[in-house]
C-alpha cells in the first residue's frame, strides 16, 4: 500500500476520502502521530503520498 512506510513510522490514517471535483477524481488523506497531523490532497495519488512522506520527515526520530 502507498501508505505502508508512514504506518511503519507510527503514523495512523485518520481520514481518507476520494471525491470528484469538476469531473476529476481527487484523494484526501490525513494522518496523525502523537499530537501531530499531516494532510495532503490532489488528483495524483502517488503525489499525495509523496507529499505526506515529505511532511512526516521533520517528525522522524534520528534512527528512522
Amino acid at each position: 500500500m502507498p501508505w505502508s512506510d508512514l504506518v511503519e513510522g507510527g503514523w495512523m490514517i485518520v481520514g481518507m476520502n476520494h471525491y470528484r471535483l469538476k469531473g476529476e477524481r481527487h484523494l484526501f488523506c490525513a494522518m496523525a502521530k502523537g499530537g501531530s497531523c499531516i494532510v495532503a490532497e490532489g488528483t495524483d495519488e502517488k503525489a499525495v503520498f509523496e507529499e505526506l512522506k515529505h511532511q512526516a520527515k521533520p517528525y522522524a526520530r534520528p534512527s528512522e
